[in-house]
C-alpha cells in the first residue's frame, strides 16, 4: 500500500499568509514613522514561514500499520501503531484508531484538512479488510 498523505486545508495557511503580509504592512508603516519595527518583522517572518509550512508538509501520512502525524514544519512527528486498517475509523469528522481494546482520538478532524484528502481517508477506510 502506498502511504495515503492527507494534506493540510488551505484556511489556515491563507489566515496566516495574509496576517504576514499585514505584519509587513506594519512594519513598513513604523519605518516610515521611523520607529522600531525587529518584533513585527519577526512575527510577520514566522507566520510566512508557518504558512509556507503548512502548504508544503502532510498532516497525515496513512500507512498499512502506521499513522503518522505531523506538526508545523515537520519537525515534530507523531506516529500511532495499529496491527491493520480496520483498526481506524472516522466518526463526527474525528479520526480514532484502537488501542488496547479502546478507540483513542488522534488530534485531527476534517476541518483542518483538504476535503478531497478527506474524502479519499474515508474511502481507504471503506474498503478495508476485516
Amino acid at each position: 500500500m502506498t502511504p495515503l498523505q492527507v494534506r493540510w486545508g488551505f484556511e489556515l495557511p491563507i489566515i496566516l499568509g495574509l496576517a504576514g503580509i499585514a505584519q509587513f504592512v506594519t512594519v513598513y508603516s513604523r519605518i516610515v514613522a521611523g520607529a522600531d519595527f525587529t518584533v513585527f518583522l519577526i512575527i510577520g517572518g514566522l507566520m510566512l514561514l508557518v504558512s509556507l509550512s503548512c502548504l508544503t508538509t502532510p498532516l497525515i501520512v496513512v500507512e498499512s500499520q502506521k499513522l503518522t502525524l505531523t506538526a508545523l514544519f515537520g519537525l515534530i512527528k507523531r506516529k500511532y501503531e495499529y496491527p491493520s486498517l480496520a483498526d481506524l475509523k472516522i466518526e463526527t469528522n474525528s479520526l480514532y484508531y484502537l488501542k488496547d481494546g479502546t478507540w483513542k482520538a488522534v488530534p485531527v478532524g476534517s476541518s483542518l484538512v483538504r476535503a478531497s484528502d478527506w474524502q479519499s481517508l474515508i474511502k481507504l477506510l471503506a474498503s478495508r479488510k476485516r
